[in-house]
């Protein structure tokens, strides 16, 4: 008995030179610095009175390089406008009003990754490119060029008992309790924590909604990338269940892709998203497959099924070959 055998084939065609996926995903990984100002209303055994303050560090959240251009993916939350706290403490016969503002977002790379890769400064000014506190994801643009970024993986393909780990900055500059020192410009180094995907949330409509992980995460992680074990971001922490160990949740990465989409952002990508289109019957060569959209087969031979070179950043290709070997046996071999 003879098997015909489908050999596939991705042939990338190099992008941009001066875009490079990073070494190590905490390169792209950055610590992002919420300044503002604070309004607290304070009555206390019926006296009212206010305090403001200015340029104060209000936040820290964490976030991740996803083009070299300078394009960075957070939480909505990590970086909105505005926030209002009540706080109300009744032995003391005291309420208190406090509204935090934003003023200033400062995007910031670690010291090593700062001389490693050669950048003027460690932290940058960002501003808002799009946000939505609807998927509670946001998009920052700081100046740069040649940045490290994480490449986007493919969520629908996650399955429970996938290895992951979290990438961040929890409790940001608490957790460097090494130092001595409070410097308030220090970029703490980020902190990567194991685990793995433990279920798979979907909302009311039956679409995944979030991924359940087992790693240990902070406030401060939020922001942050989850990565496969190839270094792939297969989505962005949010949140944990306070209260419960090993239950934290992230947004799939490709509601990412199509928050990016939906705002026109997915052209600074370094690749573009692919996605299978209709089943293609390719009766003369006795193959039907489904190949991804806008590729089409151009090979004039039986044996091959290629699509042109010169089309998208990616060529596929599949050989058919002849061979004695049941697959029992090349699963073996």
């Amino acid at each position: 008995m003879r098997t015909i055998l489908l050999g596939t084939v991705f042939l990338l065609v190099p992008a941009a030179t001066f875009a490079q996926r990073a070494k190590s995903p905490s390169d792209a990984a950055v610590f992002i610095r919420i300044v503002g100002s604070v309004h607290a209303e304070i009555e206390e055994f019926g006296v009212k009175r206010s305090v403001d303050l200015d340029r104060v560090e209000i936040g820290t959240g964490s976030g991740f390089v996803i083009s070299p251009f300078g394009y960075v993916i957070t939480n909505e939350h990590v970086v909105n406008d505005s926030e209002t706290i009540r706080i109300t403490k009744i032995k003391g016969f005291q309420e208190s009003k406090i509204t935090l503002r934003t003023s200033r977002i400062d995007v910031c790379f670690q010291p090593e990754v700062v001389a490693a890769y050669g950048f003027a400064t460690g932290c940058s000014p960002a501003s808002v490119a799009a946000s939505d506190p609807g998927v509670d994801l946001a998009v920052l643009f700081i100046s740069g060029s040649n940045l490290p970024y994480i490449a986007l993986g493919d969520s629908d393909a996650v399955t429970s008992g996938l290895q992951v780990d979290a990438l961040g900055y929890p409790l940001g500059r608490e957790v460097e309790v090494g130092k001595t020192a409070n410097v308030p410009d220090l970029v703490p180094n980020a902190s990567l924590t194991p685990g793995a995907v433990s279920a798979l949330r979907a909302n009311d409509a039956g679409d995944r909604r979030y991924l359940q992980i087992t790693n240990s995460v902070n406030p401060g992680n939020s922001g942050g990338p989850l990565l496969d074990r190839d270094g792939f971001a297969v989505g962005v922490i949010r949140m944990r269940l306070t209260g419960a160990s090993g239950i934290a949740f992230a947004i799939p990465i490709n509601d990412v892709k199509d928050f990016l989409e939906s705002r026109g952002l997915d052209q600074v990508l370094p690749s573009r998203r692919l996605r299978l289109g209709a089943l293609q019957s390719l009766e003369a060569k006795g193959i039907a497959l489904r190949l991804p959209e806008a590729f089409v087969d151009v090979s004039p031979f039986q044996s091959h099924v290629e699509t042109a070179p010169d089309g998208p950043e990616i060529t596929l290709r599949i050989d058919r070959v002849l061979s004695p070997w049941r697959p029992r046996q090349l699963e073996e071999a």
